[in-house]
């Protein structure tokens, strides 16, 4: 078994590695749980489980805020106290604050994820999808690593103690089990209940028809007449085994984690890049379902092109017609890799 696996099902970096984990490591966040879930997921791949977050705080209305440099538009006050150490942070405006930590101190490590404002010497490392790879970022430079999809917190030991929490509770879901994990509106455009009602039925017909269960999750953005659609459909059959949860409905404790561990297979909706990425991680046998392909931007018929060409995904069509990878994909151990080498290399030079 190689490093890369042992830590994706172990959960613990290889020791020779642990280093890292001596150092402080900062999160910089503005916010947005996909961007901060990125750079706390390579945190915990580098020894840190529960590192430090700091979320930039605007000063003046956050479009504004956008437009000023960092200094003005934000509370740079807490950023200007991190001195030493690695600093991470994922989203075109974190990069601003991080590119003027570096400026301001720079000794520190900073880590960049997604595609950053500046260029690529302005960060120690940076890490971005292979869609986002275009321009300048399409070149080789020694500091910037690509991946297939987008960094995330899934590790065979989180992965493990979700399923372990939410396994009597998940009981009565009889295998196969189908996650189903909606994403809602977005910037691409709108969806209606009419649309996530024949996602519904078809994963119900599958469920009737090869005696599995269906686990459904709906998101922040899934619109709340779409929830209570869809909750009324799937909890009011009696025929097919259900578990569903949405966020602000009566249990807070949210199962994402165990669906993934415990599914069979998982039907995503094509707007969210990160749950594509996640249970790729996973290693679980992936479904797109939503838009026409040719219909969706750039960089999601790229990521899609990518995990179908591995594989790992196909559309949903009613069957689970794909055999488990081999391996989940490696994005996140193999960017934590790469951040080791480097701040090893850096640490080197400055003595």
């Amino acid at each position: 078994m190689n490093q890369g696996m042992r830590e994706l099902l172990t959960g613990r970096p290889p020791s020779p590695l642990a280093p890292v984990a001596e150092g402080q490591i900062v999160v910089v966040s503005e916010g947005r749980m996909g961007h901060e879930n990125q750079s706390l997921g390579l945190a915990a791949t580098l020894g840190v489980e529960d590192p430090e977050v700091l979320t930039l705080r605007p000063v003046v209305s956050p479009w504004l805020a956008a437009l000023l440099p960092v200094s003005w538009g934000y509370d740079v006050a807490p950023l200007a106290e991190i001195k030493s150490g690695i600093v991470i942070g994922a989203g075109w405006q974190v990069s601003r604050a991080i590119r003027w930590l570096k400026r301001k101190h720079p000794s520190l490590f900073t880590v960049q994820l997604m595609k950053p404002s500046g260029g690529p010497r302005d960060y120690d490392v940076v890490a971005l999808p292979k869609h986002d790879a275009k321009g300048k970022w399409g070149r080789f430079h020694e500091n910037v690593v690509l991946t297939v999809g987008m960094l995330n917190r899934v590790k065979g030991a989180l992965l493990a103690r979700e399923w372990e929490r939410w396994k009597s509770r998940l009981a009565h879901c009889d295998e196969p089990r189908l996650a189903v994990l909606l994403g809602g509106d977005s910037r691409h455009g709108k969806v209606t209940p009419a649309m996530f009602m024949e996602l519904a039925d078809s994963v119900l017909d599958w469920a009737k028809k090869h005696g599995g269960s269906v686990m459904m999750t709906a998101s922040r953005r899934t619109p709340p007449d779409v929830r209570k659609a869809l909750k009324t459909k799937m909890t009011d059959q009696q025929t097919v085994p259900v578990h569903w949860w949405a966020p602000g409905e009566g249990e807070r404790d949210n199962p994402y984690f165990a669906y993934l561990a415990g599914c069979d297979g998982a039907v995503v909706t094509v707007d969210s890049m990160a749950m594509l990425s996640e249970v790729a991680t996973a290693g679980k046998p992936l479904y797109v379902w939503g838009a026409e392909e040719k219909k969706l931007p750039t960089k999601f018929r790229k990521l899609i092109a990518l995990l179908r060409a591995q594989h790992r995904l196909a559309t949903w069509e009613g069957l689970l017609t794909l055999r488990p990878p081999a391996q989940g994909l490696m994005d996140t151990v193999m960017v934590g890799g790469f951040v080791r080498a480097r701040y090893g290399e850096a640490h080197k030079a400055s003595r």
